[in-house]
């Protein structure tokens, strides 16, 4: 045993460290130390103009994104491919006064 404590050699950051716990100073008493950092509340007549201006902004962007999206969904809709040729022709035909009008009744031309 007395050979081994003998030959025993302790680590070089052990004996560093303890010269270290004996050369600092002792640790401030409770009352000398600094309380933890708390805001203060923030004031009524502050916040709510604030908050009221934050909703109006969002109800704004809100309100133009939404007459943007209608925009892009309206210049997209198109008619299907018959019924877009079929208006087509009604528009030239009413251009060139050829467009007929119905002028009878289904009943009147079925007769049983």
């Amino acid at each position: 045993m007395a050979l081994t404590k003998q030959n025993e050699k302790p680590f070089s950051f052990y004996e560093r460290d303890q010269h270290k716990q004996r050369s600092m100073p002792p640790e401030l008493p409770e009352c000398m130390r600094h309380p933890p950092f708390r805001a203060n509340i923030i004031p009524h007549k502050i916040l709510v103009p604030l908050y009221k201006r934050m909703v109006d902004n969002y109800e704004y962007e809100r309100e133009q994104r939404i007459k943007k999206n209608a925009e892009i969904s309206y210049s997209l809709a198109r008619l299907p491919p018959r019924m877009e040729e079929y208006e087509k022709q009604r528009k030239l035909q009413i251009e060139n006064g050829t467009f007929k009008t119905r002028s009878h009744s289904v009943d009147k031309l079925c007769t049983f």
